[in-house]
């Protein structure tokens, strides 16, 4: 057993004393190892698990082991024993961002389940449950807690435990960790699964962890923020680009912020709750912008927003904007002699680019001004009218049908 003695950490020192063939780890202390010498090492195996296992340091790992080295990656709560299903890591295969967490113990049974305790088909997300002889009988004076998270097992015998995390099957039998169901969140109306912004982020090269937020703003707006580590020299831009390929308008983080590295809880995670501010700094293009665009742009924003400033470095979702008020920008900059399509606007990164994708269309001004005046009555509406009814606000059309034949309410 090793105990940390402050002076030099537990990690390296085990790496140094070179004892050990098996090593049980996070994902965040198998890639401290990429910076250690290994030559010589006795480890012939890694057990990774507790978060997420990226597939580029599993590969890493792999080529700096020479080949010689197996890496299992692990999931199971506390609840089931913790270790209840594992993936042997294999370096001629990827699945995408995420090493899978692959298969079931022998003596467990998982289940991929939808909202209605239904089975999810092969590629659909679900929610994961496990069952078996792992499984815990609940928790400890809690019986309420005890009754939501430990149900009957529709499947067999017993009780199977409902983890939290959404998982599918990407081939044949082999689950995908996705992300925790409460890490699903609503923007814009739309139900989203941060852990599906954090992997397509992580897919670009050069970079290595990442941490996705729905953030309230100082003008409590609430908007996503992406939390980077990796080269520094990547630009932000780029990034939002390439997700733009893969993800919708409204699952763009608005704000990118680089970490050069994450902090850690004690036992190896990212702590999420020890991020560094959010990085709300944008170039400053006040002095190429077209003036009378900005004008223009800024009074209609203002207005449709209710809001009394606004800068060109504003991005359109941190100050209260969505694709309802995009629609509306886009016929009140019609009205100025400009057009824009929707998407661009809610692509862009701040207000300069819209200005910056706005296109004179004088010829085609039309107006969408509240109309008022006197028009005369359809023959319909004098015929309602002139009735009288008594409960007008109720009013209903009603047909009788005579039928020449016996129809029953069967036949119906």
């Amino acid at each position: 057993v090793y105990r940390d003695n402050h002076e030099k950490y537990v990690l390296y020192r085990i790496i140094e004393e070179n004892r050990t063939t098996i090593m049980k780890l996070t994902p965040a202390h198998l890639k401290l190892l990429l910076d250690v010498d290994i030559v010589n090492s006795q480890i012939t195996r890694f057990i990774v698990g507790g978060e997420s296992l990226k597939q580029t340091v599993a590969e890493q790992i792999y080529i700096k082991f020479g080949g010689k080295i197996h890496i299992y990656n692990e999931y199971g709560p506390t609840e089931a024993t913790v270790g209840c299903i594992i993936y042997a890591f294999d370096e001629s295969r990827s699945f995408g961002a995420s090493v899978p967490i692959g298969r079931p113990v022998d003596n467990a049974q998982v289940y991929l389940l939808d909202e209605m305790m239904k089975p999810v088909i092969p590629g659909e997300k679900g929610e994961l449950y496990i069952a078996g002889d792992s499984v815990a009988k609940g928790y400890l004076n809690n019986e309420l807690l005890t009754a939501e998270r430990f149900v009957p097992n529709l499947f067999g015998e017993g009780k199977m435990y409902k983890t939290g995390d959404i998982a599918r099957f990407i081939d044949e039998d082999i689950l995908e960790y996705i992300c925790r169901s409460d890490d699903q969140i609503k923007v814009n109306g739309y139900r989203i699964e941060i852990g599906e912004i954090e992997d397509c982020i992580k897919k670009i090269a050069g970079i290595d962890e990442v941490v996705v937020k729905y953030t309230e703003q100082p003008n409590g707006n609430s908007v996503l923020c992406a939390f980077y580590s990796g080269a520094e020299s990547i630009d932000k831009k780029r990034i939002r680009n390439n997700i733009k390929n893969y993800l919708p308008n409204y699952m763009i983080p608005v704000y990118f912020t680089y970490v050069g590295k994450f902090k850690l809880t004690s036992n190896g995670k990212i702590d999420r709750h020890a991020l560094p501010e959010t990085d709300m700094n944008c170039s400053n293009f006040t002095q190429n912008v077209d003036r009378r665009k900005e004008n223009i742009l800024t009074n209609i924003i203002k207005s449709i927003l209710n809001l009394a400033e606004v800068s060109m470095n504003d991005n359109f979702y941190s100050i209260g904007g969505d694709s309802i008020k995009a629609i509306q920008m886009t016929s009140r900059l019609n009205e100025a002699g400009y057009k824009i399509k929707v998407k661009d606007i809610l692509s862009a990164d701040c207000l300069y680019e819209i200005t910056e994708l706005m296109e004179n269309d004088e010829e085609d001004i039309y107006s969408i001004k509240h109309c008022s005046g006197q028009i005369k009555n359809t023959p319909m509406y004098s015929w309602f009218v002139d009735n009288k009814f008594d409960n007008p606000d109720y009013y209903v059309q009603v047909v009788y049908f005579e039928l020449d034949k016996n129809v029953t309410a069967e036949i119906l």
